[in-house]
């Protein structure tokens, strides 16, 4: 089993972890510039501050332990992306499956932001453009692993020409993976392109002879590619589904908790039978459904104040199977003064007078926190989208009060969970203010 995850920011000590474990990587398989994965970090930081969106993508074993990564970046006024580097593992660089696997991850993410096609700098697998004999091999190899998903050389202009200061190295070929699109790109396009990675790549200023040379020099249109060379067959299948919007799968967590929870009296509005109707409203969508596990008591505690949850279990617990507790007070303006009697105390822990306590709301409620925090979990492994169907709800659940039909905060103890791996964007929609997703 494995994931395949970005790594957007720095907020967070495990995404620290993963950066470092990717500069491990990156010295390892690039030695002849190491120094490069040294500015990993501030690059991540001044991301908002580029002309382009910069994309880390990391594949991660069962245990979390980084193997293989993909830096790119996609920009959004050409609509294109460019391949910086990747690697499958320490020593194989982009080939074998870990590298398969993180380039279709790539293609997939570039489509859903909407590039028309990647570009990368690969070296030439021409014997007479390669100084060192030796690494001829390397190089029809990554020349024939993109090639497999569409990918080649552009061919008929001078970007792949001699180094433009008398560097010695072998230039490059510029290939293009027309990510299953419409084929290669126009002149006018492909000179766009070009004029915007040797100036956002390399440094060089539009108005340099050598920039107006090389991006003069495709007059073809569309631009020419290079005949297949080494894959009659290519790939067409993604490791985690197209952008396609009919191959997308929901995965959805459900579980049977809800149903209990269904309190009859008169002016409880809080319906369980909704899950019903909205597992009705997905068909025709293509879903996945997952149930949840049950969770220890203590799991709450992550937004939820220990003495508070402690009191619901145990209240709960005492009433009899079809006993309900409605809360007659609002004692939490003055949280000093606890009341002694337990059956009084449901409105110390409680925001109105119409949320009852029962042994059948306990278990809905823990059923809510195991659903939300296994959608949690596999977002984490690296599933998307994922609805987590809880009832009831949570989000009026501050930390030390019930009250709305609200008795744990199952969205925020998801995002707590999340949080652990970056930052988690919290949006609460809903007729009535979400005072316990702001008050957590």
């Amino acid at each position: 089993m494995f994931s395949i995850r970005r790594l957007i920011d720095l907020s967070s000590p495990a995404e620290h972890a993963r950066l470092e474990q990717v500069q491990t990587l990156f010295r390892t398989a690039f030695p002849d510039v190491a120094e490069f994965a040294d500015t990993l970090p501030a690059q991540i930081r001044r991301r908002h501050r580029m002309r382009y969106q910069l994309l880390l993508m990391t594949f991660e074993d069962r245990r979390g332990r980084v193997r293989g990564f993909a830096l790119a970046h996609y920009h959004a006024d050409l609509e294109f992306g460019y391949l910086d580097y990747i690697v499958g593992d320490a020593g194989a660089r982009s080939r074998g499956g870990r590298g398969a696997a993180l380039y279709e991850a790539l293609r997939e993410t570039m489509r859903g932001l909407g590039a028309k096609g990647i570009y990368m700098d690969v070296p030439p697998d021409e014997p007479d453009m390669v100084a060192d004999p030796a690494r001829l091999k390397l190089n029809r190899a990554r020349l024939r692993f993109y090639e497999r998903f569409g990918a080649r050389p552009i061919v008929g202009t001078e970007y792949d020409g001699p180094p433009p200061l008398g560097q010695v190295y072998d230039p490059p070929f510029l290939v293009y993976d027309s990510l299953d699109g419409d084929g290669p790109p126009s002149r006018a396009m492909a000179r766009k392109v070009v004029a915007a990675i040797l100036s956002r790549k390399y440094g060089w200023k539009r108005s340099d002879p050598y920039t107006r040379r090389i991006v003069a020099s495709f007059r073809d249109d569309p631009v020419r590619l290079r005949e297949p060379r080494y894959s009659p067959e290519l790939v067409r299948s993604s490791v985690t589904g197209t952008t396609d919007e009919a191959d997308i799968v929901l995965h959805v967590v459900v579980t049977k908790h809800h149903e209990i929870h269904h309190v009859r009296e008169r002016g409880y509005v809080e319906r369980p039978a909704r899950v019903g109707a909205l597992l009705d409203g997905l068909r025709g969508l293509k879903t996945k459904t997952h149930g949840a596990r049950r969770r220890a008591l203590k799991s709450v505690f992550a937004v939820h104040d220990p003495e508070f949850v402690r009191y619901l279990d145990a209240m709960c617990r005492k009433l009899g199977p079809h006993e309900t507790l409605y809360p007659y007070v609002f004692p939490i303006r003055r949280p000093e003064r606890k009341p002694k009697d337990s059956w009084v105390r449901a409105g110390y822990y409680c925001i109105d007078t119409f949320t009852p306590l029962s042994r059948d709301a306990l278990m809905a409620a823990r059923g809510a926190v195991d659903c939300a925090l296994a959608g949690a979990d596999l977002i984490a492994a690296g599933a998307s989208p994922v609805y987590a169907l809880c009832r009831p709800p949570g989000h009026h659940a501050e930390r030390r009060v019930f009250g709305g039909f609200c008795y744990f905060n199952n969205a925020a103890l998801a995002a707590d969970a999340l949080s652990r791996s970056g930052r988690v964007a919290f949006i609460d929609i809903d007729y009535h203010h979400g005072n316990g997703s702001q008050e957590i």
